[in-house]
């Protein structure tokens, strides 16, 4: 029995350089593509519903007994990242016991911002939401990631507005990763060529993509109506590696949440062999 490998896909425009032309490359009746955001994602996944995909970082910190994880790939930075942010008509430092609403999309951009919040006895009230029905006479300040960051000048609407992935730079001096690939541990078992099979073809095709960024620019314009001089910036501001530098970040983000309680356990990345 022939069993296809569910492979899932962001559906922001960051993995734009994983995924296009992918199906170029993949073997027939190799895998199903499955497309929704981080959160959905993480679930299907943690519910075997999937077999690989992109993660949260948080997410892997939370079933990370039941997974493992892809070298060589990642969605992180090294600085800013342009598509996490915090928006508020106060100053960061001016945040205690306010009310911060999060997009329910992403946990490690919630968690992210708990910490750069704690690491400076910051001590918010945090409320899971809809950024679109954001209501600035009910919260002080609010979570924008993907997309409705990227493709929104914040700075029209509020006063002040933070990259966390600068923030984060800022505070540790180490790149942070927002996504990373994993594998089901008994889909691995069950598939392993397929699944090393598959990490090449998404890691080569990442690669091909990178240089070529002026297609995958014009592309992912006409898209979202914007230029291709703005997504090429974007691009080349996130990174898709896995660095020993950046995972020396993960474990780092990892210990801060077990510091912070906001784990119980302490993350250890276990990556697939070969």
């Amino acid at each position: 029995m022939n069993d296809l490998i569910k492979l899932g896909k962001f559906n922001y425009i960051n993995v734009v350089p994983v995924y296009h032309d992918l199906e170029k490359y993949l073997p027939k009746n190799c895998c199903t593509l499955n497309e929704g955001p981080p959160a959905v994602l993480n679930a299907a996944l943690a519910d075997e519903v999937l077999d690989l995909s992109p993660v949260s970082a948080f997410a892997y910190a939370l079933y990370h007994e039941k997974w493992l994880l892809v070298p060589d790939i990642s969605i992180s930075c090294s600085g800013d990242v342009i598509s996490v942010l915090l928006a508020s008509d106060l100053k960061f430092e001016e945040l205690d016991k306010k009310k911060i609403l999060l997009t329910n999309e992403s946990a490690s951009a919630a968690s992210l911002l708990r910490i750069l919040f704690f690491e400076k006895n910051i001590y918010p009230e945090f409320y899971s939401g809809d950024i679109h029905k954001l209501d600035k006479n009910e919260y002080d300040a609010a979570l924008v990631i993907g997309d409705n960051a990227l493709l929104t000048d914040w700075t029209k609407k509020f006063t002040n507005v933070y990259d966390l992935g600068k923030s984060w730079f800022e505070l540790t001096d180490l790149p942070f990763v927002f996504g990373l690939w994993a594998v089901s541990k008994k889909s691995y078992e069950k598939n392993k060529n397929k699944i090393h099979e598959i990490k090449d073809i998404l890691t080569e095709n990442k690669k091909r993509n990178l240089d070529c960024l002026d297609e995958i620019s014009i592309i992912s314009a006409k898209r979202k109506n914007t230029t291709k001089e703005f997504m090429a910036n974007y691009f080349k501001t996130i990174e898709y590696d896995l660095s020993e530098k950046k995972i020396e970040g993960l474990k780092l983000f990892y210990s801060l949440l077990h510091r912070h309680k906001l784990l119980t356990d302490k993350i250890i990345p276990q990556f697939i062999k070969g």
